[in-house]
């Protein structure tokens, strides 16, 4: 038997010393088939040698192949160094083949399950497990002892034992919370909803009236405002599976980072497979945390000692359906389908409508001009019956009242920051791009009437506006999140964002030449300028009054061609009816876009890429949500790094001489285009820029090369790799074309203001 490692000269050692000389001895072949040098052979001796420079190495080395029950240190098989010598037969190969073999003697680093599994542990949020119904109905709180799930009989337990078919994983959000502010940048960062001031321009939700009226209760700096915002969602593209998520913002931070997604919270994915019945089962952790932060708050130990701070929810949102659940409410399909008022609805055309209620004088103006031959859209004797709506108050929501749409309490009329119906606020994401925008082309298309209706347009026409917006896609500015498609052919593969440039952009310039009545034009022209006051971050009072003015005409015009029968009744969704609640939502809650739910869209997307399990989903979304949760610390904290590496001196090197490492590119503040000289022709660098090094962006030896150029030598050029340079998203040129970055142009996101 030959020397073990330890015995042997560790100057003499080879690797055919740790092989079997007749089958494995691995200089021997490397000689035989010119894989390698003689003296790329010595070299690797010598970094053998390093490797095994005593006893305790070596043996770590060794127990990293195969083992052999004769000795283990001298095993009879190694399959991977026999393939090395077969795979590389080519001398220009030999340092790979070099780095390979080398790779045997040293120990692999984690895989990805490890890894994730140290990445769960290191995030310091214990995940609490509560049992829920198979099905997904209810979930079961620690006082529930029922056995069954009183909306479909399923058992709780599997059979003959205590451990339930399905639970629920739940990241408690006060410790959440406490991980989150433990930070001394992000406690300076929570410090923005104190430090700013209100002035008559509404700029962001603190400026609304609820909080102004509330504004008391938050007696620290740091003391946090949420929001909430459910909603259910597919997970497969095939097959039905629906969950939930519930969501939070963290509103204190400032509007640059608000909505990052390393800065979002999730507290549970109730998992399914059901929309779940009783929602408020799943809410109650949330329910009972919410509740202790507003009343007792929480110490928070820190570095720089204890804080005491408090969180109040100012509101909750999402789509129609999702909000109707938490708020108790009956919704849309009912008789009284408003959340917010006391609107009565009328069923007609095999549908629930929400008209408005006309004062009796206007009404009688409307019924003296001449109507259409539809008989069964004319709704006068039913809109005189009803009694006006009014906005519900608080005490409706505490209590079942079928009157008004409550089918049970809300859960949420119990915190001390609930503030009646605008605590449901509207949300433009939903109520404006996959409701109203979309309805509008399908008027165009003539499903609420053809031949008479005004807004209806042919088939031909309908596929000259596609063609035009096709056509001006090279033109669509680097600031918008995409570009719409031909609407003709595409529009059922349009998202809200496209729905709402629709409107917003397209209406006004494409469409409405289409229309030659001016009563029709001036339509579209208040719906696109309510699109434009419902997605303006600043608003005065003025502007509101110009919204309400534009609502009350785009409500009105539709009701005359009801009323004419140019267009069916059923045009009146609850949508329609919600425009004329926007108004007194921003007056409470503020700027719509900050109460809108694209950020709880962008992490259901986020979900739903991660959520593959087919045979256990449950337990899958449970993981996934811890997981995220551990990513998104991390990202904080390494955000943070970046800030205090960009604190130091701009040449790249910190106080001690030593080199920085590259940073992420830092946004800049929103600007719109630089022009490279006085000439209207001139190439155009569109917005949104940014700063980064030349080292990260790896464009040094392509600045050098143009400067070469543009000098007309390579002498004297130098680029210095930490400097700074600013980079732009698209540059348009002056042969109408734009041209994108392949790395950036993908997550742009701004908005533009439109006068």
């Amino acid at each position: 038997m030959p020397p073990t490692l330890s015995e042997q000269d560790e100057n003499d050692l080879s690797l055919g010393d740790i092989y079997d000389d007749d089958e494995y001895n691995i200089l021997s072949a490397i000689e035989t088939n010119n894989i390698i040098p003689n003296e790329t052979a010595t070299l690797l001796q010598e970094v053998t040698n390093n490797i095994v420079s005593n006893e305790a190495t070596a043996q770590e080395s060794t127990n990293m192949l195969p083992k052999n029950t004769e000795a283990e240190l001298h095993p009879r098989k190694a399959p991977t160094v026999i393939d090395l010598t077969r795979q590389y037969t080519y001398e220009d190969e030999h340092i790979q083949a070099s780095i390979d073999i080398f790779a045997l003697m040293v120990k692999r680093d984690w895989g990805y399950s490890k890894s994730r599994d140290v990445l769960r542990k290191a995030y310091g949020v214990e995940p609490v497990e509560y049992d829920i119904c198979s099905k997904g109905c209810k979930m079961f709180n620690d006082d529930d002892d029922s056995k069954d799930c009183h909306h479909c009989s399923t058992p709780r337990y599997k059979s003959g034992t205590r451990i339930a078919h399905q639970v629920m994983i739940y990241l408690p959000l006060k410790e959440q919370l406490a991980i989150f502010v433990s930070n001394v940048h992000i406690q300076e960062l929570l410090k923005y909803r104190a430090d700013r001031e209100s002035s008559d321009i509404m700029r962001d939700c603190f400026d609304g009236g609820f909080y102004k009226d509330i504004k008391d209760k938050f007696q620290n700096k740091m003391d946090i405002a949420l929001s909430l915002y459910t909603d259910d969602f597919q997970v497969y593209k095939r097959g039905k599976h629906t969950m939930t998520i519930v969501h939070f913002v963290i509103l204190n931070l400032p509007e640059e980072v608000r909505y990052e997604d390393h800065n979002m919270i999730q507290v549970c994915i109730p998992p399914g497979p059901n929309k779940a019945t009783d929602l408020n089962s799943f809410l109650g952790p949330v329910m009972r945390e919410l509740n202790d932060l507003c009343e007792e708050g929480m110490i928070i130990r820190t570095d720089s000692g204890d804080v005491m701070l408090k969180a109040h929810l100012l509101f909750v949102g999402g789509d129609i359906p999702a909000v109707a659940k938490v708020a108790g409410h009956a919704g849309h399909q009912h008789y009284h389908g408003c959340r917010f008022c006391t609107i009565r609805g009328i069923y007609q055309n095999h549908r629930m409508t929400f008209p408005p209620i006309i004062k009796k004088k206007a009404q009688q103006q409307i019924e003296d001009q001449p109507a259409g031959n539809d008989s069964s859209n004319r709704t006068t004797n039913q809109q005189d019956n009803r009694l006006k709506p009014i906005i519900r108050l608080s005490h409706t929501y505490e209590k079942s009242d079928i009157n008004v749409g409550q089918k049970y309490k809300s859960q949420f009329s119990e915190l001390p920051t609930f503030h009646r119906a605008t605590f449901f606020p509207i949300d433009i994401m939903h109520l404006l791009g996959l409701g109203i925008g979309k309805q509008l082309w399908s008027i165009i298309q003539g499903t609420y009437g053809a031949e008479m209706c005004p807004l209806y347009l042919s088939n031909a026409e309908q596929e000259l506006i596609g063609t035009r917006i096709a056509s001006s896609r090279s033109l669509t500015p680097s600031s918008f999140s995409g570009d719409c498609g031909d609407i003709s052919f595409q529009s059922g593969f349009y998202r809200a964002v496209d729905w709402i440039h629709f409107v917003l952009y397209i209406v006004p310039t494409i469409i409405l030449e289409f229309f030659t009545d001016e009563k029709t034009r001036k339509a579209l022209i208040d719906l696109s300028n309510i699109y434009r006051y419902g997605f303006s971050r600043e608003i005065d009072h003025d502007e509101i009054s110009c919204l309400r003015s534009a609502v009350k005409c785009w409500i009105n015009w539709l009701n005359e061609q009801v009323h004419d029968g140019k267009m069916s009744a059923s045009v009146f969704t609850i949508n329609q009816h919600y425009l004329t609640h926007m108004c007194k939502t921003i007056e409470r809650d503020g700027p719509l876009p900050y109460l809108a739910a694209f950020n709880m869209e962008r992490a259901i997307g986020e979900l739903k890429k991660r959520i593959r399990s087919k045979r256990h989903p449950g337990k899958n979304a449970g993981n996934v949500l811890i997981e995220l949760a551990a990513i998104r610390k991390r990202k904080r904290e390494e955000s943070i790094d970046i800030n205090d590496d960009n604190d130091n001196d701009d040449n790249g090197y910190d106080g001690n001489g030593n080199e920085l490492a590259d940073v992420t590119p830092v946004k800049r503040k929103k600007m719109d285009v630089i022009i490279l000289d006085d000439d209207p022709n001139s190439p155009e660098i569109w917005s949104p820029f940014a700063e980064a090094t030349i080292r990260s962006l790896r464009c040094g030896e392509r600045l050098r090369h143009f400067w070469a150029w543009h000098n007309g030598s390579y002498q004297g050029v130098t680029i210095d790799p930490n400097e700074i340079i600013e980079t732009g998203s698209r540059l348009y040129n002056k042969d109408k074309n734009t041209y994108g970055g392949s790395i950036r142009e993908s997550f742009v996101r701004l908005h533009i203001h439109v006068d």
